[in-house]
């Protein structure tokens, strides 16, 4: 069984990322996916995005490529039929700089960690919260 990794990151970083078999990555500022396979990375960047489910659902006539719904944070792929390649019933990590470049909403699924710390999205309170401190965190040694 191949184990796949999503990843969610800035073209800013994208170079640091170490080429890794199974990851797939979203770069929102670029309007891009990558995938890495064989030892490369894959780019792909005619990627239609919806806002919900059923607008991708209802779409009369898909070409064949990728499609991101916001609404479930789900990437698909259209070829003769509908395949889901990402799931957001797995949990999933997002990076970023501060606090403040999270998504202005997150899910419940998903942990979201700074440089000073882990957090998670809280419903019905919509807010992120400090699940684990950098200050705190304890070294583990052999």
């Amino acid at each position: 069984m191949a184990i796949v990794q999503f990843v969610y990151t800035t073209s800013a970083k994208m170079n640091d990322l170490p080429v890794e078999d199974g990851q797939i990555i979203f770069v929102p500022d670029m309007a891009t996916i990558a995938m890495d396979m064989y030892g490369q990375r894959f780019y792909y960047q005619n990627i239609k995005t919806f806002e919900t489910e059923a607008e991708r659902a209802n779409l009369a006539f898909p070409n064949v490529g990728f499609y991101y719904v916001e609404e479930t944070e789900s990437i698909w792929r259209w070829n003769q039929r509908w395949a889901k390649i990402s799931s957001s019933s797995n949990s999933s990590v997002i990076e970023a700089e501060k606090k403040e470049d999270f998504p202005q909403e997150g899910t419940n699924n998903t942990l979201y960690y700074t440089d000073d710390g882990i957090y998670r999205w809280k419903d019905p309170s919509n807010k992120y919260n400090l699940i684990a401190n950098a200050n705190t965190w304890e070294s583990i040694s052999d």
